[in-house]
């Protein structure tokens, strides 16, 4: 057993503290400030409870971390959390693995953090957990979680900010470039933002195999709206759940067993849902579901590339006469809207079953919408400049025969050019690539076959 503390010089004479299995870690880390840093040594720390630190004030310059010098496993055998964190500011945990045991009866969370700001959990990895891998409650601020692998946790979610009840707020967190996957059991879900969570941003994570909806943002109680931006959805009860204001842009959802992407209302505020850009394909109900759009204003679905040639791809409750459709490319079955949209070619629009990538004849090249109000981003899913004034339909910006960005796989996502194959963590996607040619029935009795329909040779 091996412990060592040294006192930096400097004005806060922070510490630092050096930790190796078996050491005490909770005394060993009871007391800490501005600027001091726990190293963990590798190796796997297992826990008679789950660790507990209360009132760590760090700072914006001098942040409290938690950091892995090596492969680190806090492991705990109980019930709880692994790691609880709370009342604190500016704490950073980097690198470091939570887990419980596979097979147990019962089983932990991963960290809790409790009213804070400016927590910062990079890097990290989360498995083998029996609740929400990274749980943000009470009022936080300024959280990032990045980098993260998340994956085999069997209650809840893998990150979840908030509270129901919207007792709470959630606000100007970044959520970004995390892989969370195999997420199952009661209430499952992949990033949750509760009622009251407001401004955050997830951008580029990676989820699959998600026993419920890969993403969740509900009620910001007519606060800034959250933002959900490049993310790839697959292999997931459903895609991308907003149920209030938000901007749902360059994601990828595909493989979905019910609903891709889904808006409606959770509290009496829902105002601003704008949905542009997004690819969404091969799911077993309908690629894009829109209720309660005849209520509040500032809705938008917009230059996205929506393919369910042999299923359901854009149903719309109820009139919304305020809301605005445009631009969007659709091949399937559409009932209540008639407006802001053209029939595509189906599978043939795309470069292959799973590389959903634009084909070189495919009709959502050139076919967006470019005004204001159809919200086109300045760049695509991989990254690559958009055409503001003829952009690309759906979250991919055609610039080339070949896909230059990002492999899609059961991997982090990465920017710029990737040497990656395609992986068998998705097979079975892709399931309606024989009806090969697109088409759109309009209406109820188009579900029967007996509407009025169009079809694009």
């Amino acid at each position: 057993m091996s412990m060592k503390v040294l006192l930096l010089a400097g004005v806060s004479m922070a510490a630092n503290v050096e930790l190796s299995p078996g050491d005490d870690v909770a005394t060993l880390t009871g007391a800490l400030g501005p600027g001091d840093q726990v190293t963990f040594n590798a190796g796997v720390y297992e826990l008679e409870s789950g660790l507990s630190w209360s009132d760590v004030l760090g700072t914006e310059e001098e942040p409290v971390e938690f950091i892995a010098d090596g492969e680190v496993w806090l492991q705990y055998e109980g019930s709880g959390r692994v790691a609880t964190l709370s009342n604190s500011t500016h704490v950073r945990f980097s690198g470091i693995g939570f887990r419980s045991v596979e097979g147990l009866e019962s089983q932990p969370g991963g960290i809790q953090v409790a009213s804070s700001t400016g927590v910062v959990i990079e890097d990290c990895q989360f498995e083998e957990l029996g609740s929400t891998a990274v749980y943000f409650s009470g009022d936080s601020r300024d959280a990032v979680i990045r980098g993260n692998r998340i994956q085999d946790i069997h209650k809840y979610y893998g990150i979840y900010l908030g509270c129901s009840d919207a007792s709470c707020w959630s606000t100007d967190a970044i959520i970004e470039q995390n892989l969370i996957t195999d997420i199952d059991g009661d209430n499952a879900g992949g990033i949750v933002v509760d009622n009251g969570g407001t401004g955050n941003l997830i951008q580029d994570n990676v989820l699959v195999d998600i026993l419920g909806p890969g993403i969740r943002v509900r009620s910001t109680e007519y606060n800034p709206a959250n933002e959900v931006i490049g993310n790839a959805v697959w292999k997931s009860v459903e895609g991308i759940l907003v149920e209030g204001a938000a901007i749902v842009r360059n994601n990828l959802v595909l493989c979905i067993e019910e609903e891709g992407i889904i808006s409606r209302a959770s509290r009496d505020a829902f105002d601003d849902v704008v949905i542009s850009h997004n690819t969404i394909v091969d799911t077993g109900e309908w690629a894009v579901c829109l209720e309660n759009w005849e209520f509040g204003s500032g809705h938008v679905l917009a230059n996205n590339a929506i393919n369910n040639p042999n299923g359901k791809a854009l149903y719309l409750r109820e009139e919304a006469p305020d809301a605005a459709f445009m631009g969007n490319v659709i091949s399937g079955y559409v009932e209540g809207v008639e407006r802001g949209f053209d029939p595509g070619n189906g599978w043939s629009d795309f470069a292959g079953q799973v590389n959903i990538y634009p084909a070189t004849v495919s009709s959502l090249i050139g076919a967006g919408v470019g005004d204001a109000e159809a919200y086109v981003p300045s760049t695509d899913f991989s990254g690559v400049p958009r055409d503001g004034d003829a952009p690309s339909v759906g979250a991919y910006e055609f610039i080339s025969p070949e896909n230059p960005g990002w492999v899609l796989r059961k991997e982090f996502k990465v920017l710029g050019f990737d040497e990656g194959v395609l992986s068998n963590e998705i097979d079975g996607c892709g399931g309606g690539r024989d009806g090969g040619e697109g088409f759109v029935i309009f209406g109820l009795l188009g579900l029967l076959g007996l509407g009025r329909w169009r079809r694009q040779d």
